[in-house]
């Protein structure tokens, strides 16, 4: 074998070692977290704990901020493992609750299927309407002016299927969960659809009506007439 051939063959050589190497590198990164501190509960988790998205936000400058958080400890790597997933062009807006505990394939998972923390929101048995729309705006889920004028409205409420000037009486008290900027309208289908589901398996045994209740009112049902 003349000179030149061994050249060649030593290029290809290390070209695919560096290649086998970049690999073993990236699925090492993709399967282990940052880091490994103690999980937040969900009730314990602050504001500065979730990461924003907003839409239509760069994936170079998200990635960027989740460096700097310390969620990912390698930009060059995370980019590189979205790209080959698909997943840099696809995230959805919302905050997430994301950790150093997670890997990076988690944390893509969460941002690609929209797995964002959910706030709560409870409505005390006995409120009224204008109380529930106070509470709505407390929890800064929107204006509560917005929301008790929307509850009054007769052409909304005629959306629900309900035959009343308002919703007073129609809202359901409860614990609710919602991303941050839920709609007003939203909120109150939610509370509507429950109460609802309540009148309607209200005969049922107890434990299967809340199943039922979890499953048809789980925030990603709700579908907006």
């Amino acid at each position: 074998m003349n000179l030149k051939k061994k050249i060649v063959l030593g290029l290809i050589i290390i070209s695919f070692s560096t290649i086998a190497w970049q690999g073993i590198k990236l699925y090492q990164f993709a399967h282990h977290p940052a880091d490994k501190p103690a999980d937040k509960p969900a009730d314990k988790i602050d504001a500065q704990d979730l990461t924003p998205v907003l839409p239509g936000e760069n994936f170079n400058a998200l990635a960027a901020k989740l460096e700097q958080s310390g969620i990912i400890t390698n930009i060059r790597y995370f980019k590189l493992l979205a790209l080959l997933r698909g997943d840099d062009k696809i995230l959805k807006a919302g905050e997430y609750a994301l950790s150093p505990s997670m890997t990076p394939i988690q944390v893509l998972d969460a941002l690609v299927r929209g797995q964002a923390y959910l706030h709560r929101l409870t409505i005390p048995e006995g409120y009224t309407l204008k109380q529930i729309a106070e509470e709505v705006g407390k929890n800064e889920f929107g204006e509560s002016d917005k929301f008790f004028a929307l509850a009054n409205d007769p052409e909304v409420v005629s959306q629900f299927g309900i035959k009343a000037q308002s919703l007073e009486g129609y809202l359901f008290p409860d614990t609710y969960y919602f991303p941050k900027g839920a709609s007003p309208k939203l909120i109150i289908k939610h509370l509507e659809l429950v109460l609802d589901l309540h009148k309607k398996f209200f005969t049922q045994d107890q434990k299967i009506a809340k199943e039922r209740i979890k499953k048809y009112t789980s925030y990603g049902n709700i579908i907006m007439p």
